[in-house]
């Protein structure tokens, strides 16, 4: 482990994680850079997993391209913790390669990648993966095979898998209500799952052109105990309204403090297709799932608004 001075670099499609109430860990995602001709070079990704100490406000980088058993190079990641050991899914599409069926594990305790899990992993990308109670769960996402039922159009899925560690096994769950690419998942400390945001449709086929960005709330009952009528694994829309929340986008970061979700930044498009010219935001919102009726609160001092340090960009 080296100990550095300097930060992980500025990037999309990264996790950044909570590890013993101490410890940050962030992992993975890609650069994209402004060129002197106003344009915007070829993602880099990434595979370098940092720890932040939140007492000496340091941090360490654990993990490089050159460490042995480290993921490939990936632009998205889903991860998630169980047991002090992290536990990566990644998407290799930057090299034009459909992503490994691999689930990649460091051990936070010995500093090291143990072996990877290549058995009876769903071929599921760009979702979003959290633990609750020891096992994982990863939610939505693309499937690169229509293996996962119900994969629609262009393989946004609905799926919600959860995976135990202890004994190497995949369990389908309900599914979502809507098909999403790229939404941000949550558990609360009463076992709500939450769900918010991303890009997908109700309803199959789901070409670009036919999906559109969201900002639904869905809840799922993994514990007793319900909210706004929710009472079942099954999940639900909140019906929270527009007063308050967060604009329809994908990518958003979301986490959970007790019982109450936080959803900061994302991203989203007025256009659609091949060419998406994206806004990136910089607003923050709480939804507050311990009381009976939950409302979202607007948290930013300049909600809704793009980051003027980060350009909207084109991808080609």
């Amino acid at each position: 482990m080296a100990t550095t001075s300097s930060i992980p670099a500025w990037s999309a499609g990264s996790s950044l994680l909570s590890w013993n109430s101490k410890y940050l860990l962030f992992y993975g995602g890609a650069q994209v850079e402004l060129t002197l001709d106003n344009s915007f070079s070829t993602p880099q990704p990434s595979n370098d997993l940092w720890l932040f100490d939140t007492v000496s406000a340091t941090w360490s980088l654990l993990s490089t391209n050159t460490t042995a058993r480290a993921p490939p190079l990936s632009a998205w990641s889903m991860a998630a913790i169980a047991a002090d050991v992290l536990h990566v899914n990644v998407w290799a599409g930057d090299t034009n390669n459909l992503p490994p069926l691999t689930l990649y594990r460091y051990d936070l305790k010995a500093r090291q990648w143990l072996a990877p899990v290549t058995s009876l992993i769903p071929p599921i990308f760009k979702g979003s993966m959290f633990q609750y109670a020891g096992n994982l769960l990863m939610v939505g996402g693309e499937a690169t095979l229509n293996t996962i039922p119900p994969s629609m159009g262009d393989n946004y899925t609905t799926a919600v898998i959860q995976y135990a560690p202890s004994t190497n096994t995949w369990t389908s769950l309900p599914p979502l209500p809507f098909s999403l690419n790229l939404p941000g998942a949550t558990v609360t400390a009463l076992g709500h799952a939450v769900t918010f945001g991303g890009y997908g449709c109700r309803a199959g086929p789901c070409p670009n052109a036919s999906g559109a960005f969201q900002n639904k709330a869905y809840v799922s009952l993994l514990a007793q105990g319900g909210i706004n009528g929710v009472n079942s694994q099954t999940w639900v829309d909140l019906n929270l309204g527009d007063a308050g929340a967060p604009t329809a986008r994908e990518a958003p970061c979301v986490v959970a403090v007790d019982n109450v979700v936080y959803v900061y930044g994302g991203r989203s498009s007025s256009t659609v297709g091949k060419g998406f010219i994206y806004t990136y935001y910089d607003d923050l919102h709480a939804l507050d799932l311990s009381q009976p009726t939950a409302k979202w609160k607007d948290l930013s001092s300049d909600a809704k608004s793009a980051n003027p340090d980060f350009p909207s960009m084109q991808w080609a």
